[in-house]
């Protein structure tokens, strides 16, 4: 059963000091990217959520978008 709940103010992106050290190999230990980006199953960033007042940590990896995205477009190609 769906129901409307209307605007609800939920999820803040919480701001943040990242903290890292570098490696002898010069890499920083939340950025184990070849291309410099930051590894957020290591940072793991937090939301604040306003109805709850809790802290909720992010960073696992569910999904590759691409792949996913893909599989559903052919499911829709035979209907």
């Amino acid at each position: 059963m769906k129901q409307n709940i209307g605007n609800k103010l939920a999820l803040y992106p919480t701001p943040a000091t990242v903290v890292g050290t570098v490696g002898e190999d010069g890499k920083v230990n939340w950025m184990l990217d070849e291309k410099g980006k930051p590894d957020y199953t290591k940072l793991k960033p937090v939301l604040f959520e306003m109805p709850t007042y809790k802290y909720l940590r992010t960073g696992d990896i569910i999904g590759d978008c691409v792949k996913m995205g893909k599989a559903y477009g052919e499911t829709l190609k035979y209907e």
